[in-house]
């Protein structure tokens, strides 16, 4: 149990200042996460391109829409010479994922848009 010696005086700025703390905290992990990601997938793969799968859960998947820009330019600081974007991918009948921005209206029909699901994506192939 919390001692009242431990308690300190919270100003009102204090208190509405914890949540974009908590925030930053929390986008830095994120950014920390893929960024090791996309090391450990360039380390053991020739693919030059690595997909972050964002989770989702309802909470955590909100969070990262709300903040996708700021982790997406932290990301872009982090790989400058890379293409990093968010994008919505789905899985083809074929077993292979579609940028469904990209998909051509022939392919289209073999997408099942049930198995969509939001990623990161970094690709450092591009000249």
């Amino acid at each position: 149990m919390s001692n009242s010696n431990d308690l300190s005086v919270m100003m009102r700025k204090q208190l509405l200042d914890l949540i974009n703390y908590k925030n930053k905290e929390n986008i830095q992990e994120i950014v920390s996460q893929v960024y090791n990601d996309v090391i450990n997938h360039a380390k053991h793969s020739i693919d030059p391109v690595y997909q972050y799968e964002i989770p989702k859960t309802f909470s955590i998947n909100k969070f990262y829409i709300e903040n996708i820009n700021e982790i997406i330019y932290n990301l872009q600081k982090l790989f400058p010479d890379s293409n990093v974007t968010h994008t919505l991918l789905c899985k083809g009948s074929d077993g292979k994922l579609y940028d469904i921005a990209k998909i051509d209206d022939t392919i289209l029909p073999l997408v099942n848009s049930a198995l969509d699901h939001s990623y990161i994506v970094i690709d450092w192939s591009i000249v």
